[in-house]
């Protein structure tokens, strides 16, 4: 189906269209440019097409590089990653995981609009990166995965797991599901539930910091 375009519902025309597409040989694969046209229709529910692997393409990367607009397979960004290859990519047939780095934004990914994972596990995840200010994704339009835990943050600075609304406008503007996005594990319910004890526990990751870094002056000072 490489032409569709629209797709409306005969009795709701507001609601989504269930798109079911199932796996059932291990041979089956499903090409990006027809996901990519589902992923572009907005009332087209994607959750559940299923395929073993994308139909291979000449035509699109298989690794992050200089102008890319679509990638097949996974993406690592790591400190060592050139920001500037992702700043042509519009989708990604596959997973993306931003892990170490000292960015604060995701500028760089300026004209991202699709991830669609077929594997059962988070399309986006997020981690090890404590400077981290904003949690808006410029153009992100829609984030296909396997697993109910779509998009997740671990490790991320504090602040969005201290209050939830960042959590809800992210699975608002994305309209994804009840599960996600996770902060550190939790779910947006999650985090307004557990409130207390996640400031209890900041604070003692804040504490073990301090006391740390207090050791370690001590030790200078005596082999100065």
């Amino acid at each position: 189906m490489p032409d569709i375009k629209k797709m409306k519902n005969p009795t709701k025309p507001n609601k989504e269209v269930y798109v079911g597409i199932a796996d059932n040989s291990k041979s089956f694969c499903i090409s990006p440019l027809e996901m990519y046209n589902f992923l572009g229709i907005p009332t087209a529910g994607v959750d559940q097409i299923y395929a073993d692997s994308y139909c291979k393409m000449d035509t699109i990367c298989t690794k992050l590089s200089k102008n890319c607009i679509w990638i097949l397979g996974d993406v690592k960004i790591t400190t060592n990653c050139d920001l500037e290859n992702m700043k042509s990519v519009e989708a990604i047939f596959g997973g993306i995981t931003i892990s170490g780095t000292n960015i604060t934004d995701f500028s760089f990914l300026e004209n991202l609009k699709y991830v669609a994972q077929l594997e059962h596990k988070p399309a986006v995840v997020i981690e090890n990166i404590p400077n981290l200010m904003n949690v808006t994704f410029p153009k992100l339009k829609r984030v296909k995965s396997d697993s109910s835990y779509t998009m997740e943050f671990e490790n991320v600075n504090p602040i969005f797991t201290l209050n939830s609304t960042y959590c809800y406008e992210i699975r608002k503007s994305l309209g994804l599901s009840d599960w996600a996005p996770k902060f550190d594990g939790f779910s947006c319910e999650d985090l307004d539930s557990n409130h207390d004890y996640i400031v209890q526990n900041q604070k003692k990751k804040s504490e073990n910091r301090n006391g740390i870094g207090a050791l370690l002056i001590i030790i200078l000072y005596l082999f100065i």
